[in-house]
């Protein structure tokens, strides 16, 4: 394998008899899925492997998208959406024959179902495939990439001919620059790490984790177990560091700050708001001395403060994964509050979004010193559209119901008693401080080699901060974790505890205690009214 090697996953999605099938065949050189002149000739997903000296490439073929009428084609459809939630890259390919017609006739270049698939490609990672160029006029090329571009973020657009094969290579090109994950080996070797241990798991028994290590696999079984996405353990005897084909571990596992593409989402829109700049404004009413709007332009230009806040949803399960950390770009909303000149008696802010969600949140959050935001900006850019672009509010220390409207719109002053937000008539509780949490992410799977393994995860009680993190295995007594560093009080902290783990069945739990001395609840309770409660917990096999 040569160094910089990649393995990975990779959807084909389009409509019918756009050419994905013969696409496939060519890429893998040998003629895997059937083609026909037949719309809906693939009613299921086809994959097939391409090799190289530079990739490995698990190539998913899906049935074409396309107005589903009856149970059959719902299946097809649900078929190849689904493919685009389990692959690195997703190969969007359009027929530039109708597309291009489209052009000609002066129509809206894309559909409503072709408008469908863009939403759903929202924070994909996605290359669009121009196929059939050989028989399009090239001056009708780029009216086509610019409308796609416009309807979902594109990494590039390739044309080719998938019959011929011309293009075929550059977009290989394209899928080993933009898909998959460098090898796990050569990814260790890069990094100079010594006395390298290679565990190649395989799940025997079917639960979805591996029972039956081989120690010291072959070359040929690392490259298969890596593309295949089964459990590949790379281990250094004189490090704490795991590095896996699917995350590299260090004693804190939880990245400083949540990738946007990764950053959960959780709210009520159906469709994203695409909001258009020219026309949004941000207004401040309700009970202030001065009614306020600002254009885009007018919030970025005071978009200066910069802040890393973990913002949670109150529906995070106990270890649940709806909650990230980020920097946030924007303006304090006490500033603007200052602006706008807050009555006495308004002791509610609520926000509005642009597509009709409300939420309420006490007027005192924005006064008392934590950080709260009108955001433009998330980790270094722009707001993403599917995160609330042009504005969002961010607030430390409360649950994104009350306080995280997104496409926000409206800002109105008015009284705790006279308006509710969305969610507070349909059960959940108007108050909503985020809990104290802790969560346990390593070891991540559920059987693990004997000896000295780390225990690493996250806990958060933001605009609070976290004091104390300890660890108690098969109900023995709470040791106390190491923590890092946390960027401040408002954001999660990683902790850590090195764990001489024997064989035989043991279960982990973990606990927090806030900066005020306060120790987090383990009484169980669902999420509904307001945020679970419990101690996280994950049972090992240690072999």
């Amino acid at each position: 394998m040569s160094e910089g090697y990649k393995c990975g996953y990779v959807a084909q999605i389009g409509r019918p008899n756009a050419g994905k099938s013969t696409l496939l065949n060519n890429v893998l050189g040998s003629k895997l899925a059937i083609t026909s002149a037949k719309p809906q000739t693939t009613r299921n997903r086809i994959a097939g492997i391409h090799t190289d000296e530079q990739m490995q490439v698990i190539l998913v073929d899906t049935p074409g998208i396309h107005e589903a009428w009856t149970e059959l084609n719902k299946v097809m459809v649900d078929a190849a959406m689904s493919a685009l939630d389990e692959v690195d890259l997703v190969l969007w390919v359009g027929d530039m024959t109708v597309l291009a017609k489209r052009v000609e006739a002066e129509q809206d270049v894309l559909d409503n179902l072709e408008r469908s698939i863009a939403e759903r490609l929202e924070g994909k990672k996605v290359l669009f495939v121009a196929n059939k160029m050989d028989v399009v006029p090239k001056p009708l090329v780029l009216p086509v990439i610019a409308a796609v571009q416009e309807a979902t973020n594109l990494l590039a657009a390739v044309p080719i001919s998938a019959l011929s094969g011309d293009g075929v290579p550059t977009l290989c090109r394209k899928i080993l620059e933009y898909g998959g994950v460098p090898n796990v080996v050569t990814e260790c070797l890069a990094q100079g790490v010594e006395n390298l241990q290679i565990e190649y798991g395989l799940d025997t028994d079917g639960d979805g984790d591996p029972n039956v290590f081989i120690p010291n696999p072959t070359p040929a079984q690392i490259q298969m177990a890596v593309a295949a996405q089964i459990f590949v353990l790379a281990r250094s005897a004189d490090t704490d560091v795991q590095y896996t084909n699917e995350k590299t571990y260090t004693l804190s596992n939880a990245p400083a700050f949540t990738p946007n593409d990764n950053f959960y989402r959780i709210d009520t829109a159906l469709v994203v708001p695409k909001v258009d700049t020219q026309e949004w404004t941000l207004t401040i009413d309700g009970m202030v001395d001065t009614p306020l709007s600002f254009t885009y332009e007018e919030l970025i230009e005071q978009s200066t403060t910069v802040e890393t806040v973990t913002i949670a949803c109150v529906s995070n399960e106990v270890g649940g994964d709806l909650v990230g950390n980020a920097e946030w770009q924007g303006i304090p909303l006490s500033a603007i509050l200052e602006q706008a000149g807050v009555n006495a008696q308004a002791t509610q802010i609520f926000s509005h979004s642009v597509d009709g969600f409300t939420a309420g949140m006490p007027t005192e959050v924005a006064l008392d010193g934590r950080t709260a935001l009108i955001a433009t900006a998330m980790n270094g850019s722009p707001l993403p559209t599917r995160h609330g672009f042009p504005a969002r509010l961010i607030v430390s220390g409360l649950y994104g119901y009350v306080s995280a409207t997104k496409w926000l719109s409206r800002l109105e002053l008015t009284t705790w008693e006279a308006a509710d937000g969305y969610w507070i008539p349909r059960g959940w509780s108007k108050e909503a401080p985020i809990k104290i949490t802790s969560r346990i992410d390593v070891p991540q799977r559920t059987t693990i080699s004997a000896g000295l393994t780390p225990i690493a995860g996250i806990a958060l009680s933001p605009s609070v901060g976290i004091a104390e993190v300890h660890v108690s295995i098969d109900d023995g007594p709470w040791q106390r974790a190491d923590l890092a560093d946390a960027t401040n009080d408002n954001t999660w902290v990683q902790w850590s505890l090195g764990w001489e783990a024997t064989p035989g069945d043991h279960n982990i739990r973990v606990r927090a205690t806030d900066r005020n001395g306060v120790v987090q609840d383990g009484t169980p309770r669902s999420v509904a009214p307001d945020g679970a409660t419990g101690y996280h917990q994950r049972r090992v096999t240690v072999r």
